[in-house]
């Protein structure tokens, strides 16, 4: 069954953005840019604390979550420039925790839900089966860095939101995004699809458009629902 699914997206020209090889250098930029995320995580940490109010009743899942969320990072960082197998090895095991305690969280993400749900689904999808690739395919560095690049759709999700989208209220803080649901889906839609045209063709981001149209089909046009705060724009 692997086999099979391997030779399938070889057909659809499974393709890297960077070749087979990530360079160290190219590994590097990207550490840079986890590191610049957490350390705005931590001097902003108030509004972190408000913004993941919506996971209080899996707080033991998401400490979970984002402890793995690390390590991952650092270790896929080392097995990539030291091309060691059982570093591959270790990243995948933990990426596996890692992804597996996305989906108890997912049902709470904010968002126009009808697309950030969906696209959450498929990321985590998308990270097990290059996690299951590691195991049971030889190019087995091609796909720890497939699997490192997507672990990458959430910090690239804060840094547009830092620097990129519209803050989500009138003088609102960094990363305030429970106000306004559509600027957060913006923001996770851009990132997911930055992450993903960088691992596969564009033929599966436009299979992933097409689900997403499904869901809109499936669900109906969503009421968008606004805090009380004024939005960028409103006097």
């Amino acid at each position: 069954m692997m086999d099979y699914l391997i030779n399938f997206f070889e057909v659809i020209k499974f393709r890297r953005c960077f070749s087979n090889n990530m360079s160290t250098l190219m590994a590097t930029i990207l550490l840079l840019g986890d590191l610049i995320s957490w350390f705005f995580y931590y001097i902003e940490r108030n509004v972190v604390k408000k913004n993941h109010k919506k996971f209080i009743k899996k707080k033991k899942i998401l400490y979970l979550h984002i402890i793995t969320g690390i390590i991952e990072t650092i270790l896929g960082y080392w097995a990539i420039i030291s091309n060691e197998k059982h570093f591959i090895y270790y990243t995948a095991y933990v990426s596996l925790i890692h992804v597996l305690t996305t989906f108890p969280l997912i049902p709470n993400v904010w968002g126009l839900k009808y697309i950030t749900i969906p696209g959450y689904l498929i990321v985590s999808f998308m990270r097990l089966f290059e996690i299951c690739c590691i195991f049971f395919n030889s190019n087995k560095i091609y796909h720890l860095q497939n699997l490192w690049i997507l672990l990458h759709t959430a910090t690239l999700v804060r840094i547009l939101s830092y620097y990129i989208y519209p803050w989500s209220s009138k003088n609102g803080k960094y990363g305030d995004l429970s106000v306004n649901p559509v600027i957060y889906t913006g923001s996770v839609s851009t990132a997911a699809l930055i992450c993903t045209i960088y691992v596969y063709d564009p033929f599966i981001v436009f299979i992933v458009l097409g689900i997403l149209f499904l869901a809109k089909l499936y669900f109906g046009h969503p009421d968008i629902i606004l805090d009380t705060h004024k939005n960028i724009g409103e006097e």
